[in-house]
C-alpha cells in the first residue's frame, strides 16, 4: 500500500507495537516514530524507530505535516488515554484512526478519531463510535448503539444499547436491549447486563451487579 500520510505514535509498549504493526501492514501511514512523556523515556530508540519527548515533539515533527495515534490501553478507567489525546489536539495535531481490514463496519456508521477498530469486530447500521474507542478483535457492536469517548470493548452490546465516557466492557461481557452503561464503568469478564447501571461502578456476574464497596474509578486507579 502506498504510504502518503506520516504518523508518530503515542506510547512504548507492546500495545504501542501492535499498533505501529497494524498502520505499517495495513493502512497508508508510514509510521515515523514514537513519543511518550520525558520521564518515561529509558532510551532513544524503541521498536527500531526514534523515541521523542512528547513535550517538545512539534518543534521536530509539526502537526502541519505530521498525525498521531495515542497508543494507550484501559489505564486508569482510559483516563490516562484522555488526557494525552487532549494534549496532542491542544498541539494541533490531527488524530488518526485505524480500521483493520478484517473488520466488518456498516456503511452507515460513524467513527470518531483516535479510534483503532481490530480484526474480526463488528459493528452493525447506525451506530456511533466516540473520539478515542478501542474496539478489540471479535468484539461485537450491533445496530443503532452509542459508543461515547474513551471507551474499551472486549464484549459485545444487542441493539439500541448506549455506552457512557471511559467505560471498559471485558471479554465475553454481554449488554442487553436498550440499556444504558453509566460512564466510568467496569463491566468484568463474562458479565451479562440486563438493567441500566450507575456511574462509576463495577458490574459482575449473570446477571451483573454492581460490587459495593468500591467504585470503578478507585479500582482502576489503585489496583488495575
Amino acid at each position: 500500500m502506498k504510504k502518503n500520510k506520516k504518523l508518530i505514535i503515542f506510547g512504548n509498549t507492546n500495545y504501542s507495537e501492535m499498533v505501529c504493526d497494524y498502520f505499517e501492514e495495513y493502512s497508508e501511514y508510514e509510521v515515523v516514530c514514537f513519543t511518550v512523556n520525558k520521564d518515561y523515556k529509558q532510551s532513544k530508540i524503541f521498536y527500531n524507530k526514534e523515541l521523542v519527548d512528547f513535550e517538545d515533539i512539534e518543534k521536530k515533527y509539526s502537526p502541519d505535516v505530521y498525525e498521531m495515534f495515542i497508543a494507550i490501553g484501559y489505564s486508569n478507567l482510559n483516563k490516562s488515554r484522555e488526557m494525552i489525546y487532549k494534549q496532542a489536539i491542544e498541539k494541533g495535531y490531527n488524530l488518526a484512526t485505524f480500521i483493520h481490514p478484517d473488520a466488518y463496519i456498516s456503511d452507515k456508521v460513524s467513527i470518531g478519531k483516535n479510534c483503532i477498530i481490530m480484526e474480526c469486530a463488528r459493528i452493525l447500521r447506525k451506530s456511533i463510535i466516540g473520539d478515542n474507542t478501542i474496539i478489540w478483535p471479535s468484539a461485537f457492536i450491533s445496530h443503532d448503539n452509542i459508543i461515547k469517548n474513551n471507551c474499551y470493548i472486549v464484549g459485545s452490546t444487542n441493539g439500541f444499547c448506549e455506552i457512557g465516557e471511559n467505560c471498559f466492557l471485558g471479554s465475553g461481557a454481554i449488554i442487553a436491549d436498550k440499556i444504558k452503561i453509566a460512564p466510568y464503568n467496569f463491566i468484568t469478564m463474562s458479565a451479562v447486563i440486563r438493567k441500566n447501571t450507575e456511574e462509576d461502578s463495577i458490574y459482575e456476574g449473570i446477571p451483573a451487579k454492581k460490587r459495593l464497596g468500591i467504585s470503578a474509578s478507585f479500582f482502576a486507579k489503585h489496583i488495575k
